[in-house]
């Protein structure tokens, strides 16, 4: 846990590679298919968050990044064990 303070910037630069065919999920691949510029860009005129801008799984379906915070009582609360992704609490 780490107290950020009352004010704090954060970031999360992702990217996406498929450098190999076997590693290819066409399903959950935010490619030019599932993401298209005209509802994937946030400049376009169509854009669509429910592809990748919320705080949930979207185009990339349980591969998505989602951002979680807890406070210093519910992560202590984790305990100090394997965690699983289900162990994590929604977010709220």
């Amino acid at each position: 846990w780490a107290d950020w303070g009352p004010r704090s910037r954060q970031t999360l630069t992702m990217r996406w590679m498929s450098v190999m065919p076997e590693w290819h999920l066409p399903q959950f691949a935010p490619d030019e298919y599932n993401c298209p510029w005209v509802t994937a860009d946030w400049a376009a005129t169509q854009y669509d968050p429910s592809l990748v801008g919320r705080n949930s799984p979207g185009v990339m379906g349980p591969y998505h990044p989602v951002i979680h915070y807890l406070t210093k009582e519910q992560f202590e609360a984790l305990g100090n064990g394997k965690l699983a992704p289900t162990d994590i609490p929604q977010w709220q």
